[in-house]
């Protein structure tokens, strides 16, 4: 009887090589989802309009370019920005009122799906955001570099809003961004995504949220 050995391209054997330096149980879940089914073709609804198997075929990428920069709109609203590096997190700014913010370390995730697992596995720490009444009209903003792995988990309570801005570029690399949000009843969440990037960039973008009774979320991507 023969057996059949999956075959495995350069980038699907880099990303299980990197998943075996994270913790299992941040990893796990990625690292079973490529065994089993490789990673994801257009043949995945989810993914019909990118190839993420094809465009790892060769291996991973090396991160190219810089950190976005913060557009003069925003920066005149006086955001907190947050800027996420392969090496770590940057803080510049005040939290808005009615919004704290920690950090903690990365673990499994609940959120489905091969781009949640394996953004979330990536990402050596958690963002933990609580948003706990209204806060002023200054916004959030999330800015994200090259390779650089960003996982957010947020919480807006009753009677809280936020504006949330994420802004990615990069010219080559892989970069990988989990963002788990629950909006409770009389809670309002914004999310702005802006992303561009080159010929050789790939972003891995998985958003999860949860919505109750009562609770509004609004999004726009450019």
């Amino acid at each position: 009887m023969s057996v059949m050995t999956p075959v495995r391209t350069p980038g699907e054997q880099a990303l299980l090589d990197r998943l075996a330096t994270r913790p299992p149980a941040a990893a796990d879940a990625a690292r079973t989802a490529i065994l089993a089914s490789g990673l994801p073709t257009r043949r995945v609804e989810a993914f019909k309009w990118s190839d993420l198997r094809a465009a790892l075929a060769d291996g991973l990428p090396d991160p190219k370019g810089e950190v976005p920069s913060l557009p003069q709109a925003l920066r005149a609203l006086d955001p907190l920005v947050l800027t996420f590096r392969a090496d770590g997190i940057g803080v510049e700014g005040e939290p808005p009122k009615g919004v704290e913010i920690s950090v903690e370390n990365g673990a499994g995730t609940g959120a489905d799906g091969l781009a949640a697992a394996l953004a979330g596995a990536l990402a050596p720490k958690t963002l933990l955001m609580t948003v706990t009444g209204a806060a002023d009209s200054r916004p959030v903003v999330l800015l994200r570099g090259p390779g650089a792995p960003l996982r957010l988990a947020c919480e807006v309570k009753a009677g809280g809003t936020l504006t949330l801005v994420e802004i990615a570029g990069a010219e080559g690399g892989l970069s990988t961004a989990l963002i788990e949000a629950q909006v409770d009843s009389g809670g309002t969440l914004t999310r702005i995504s802006l992303q561009s990037g080159g010929s050789d960039a790939i972003d891995l973008v998985h958003a999860s949220v949860t919505l109750a009774p009562g609770g509004a979320y609004r999004a726009a991507g450019l």
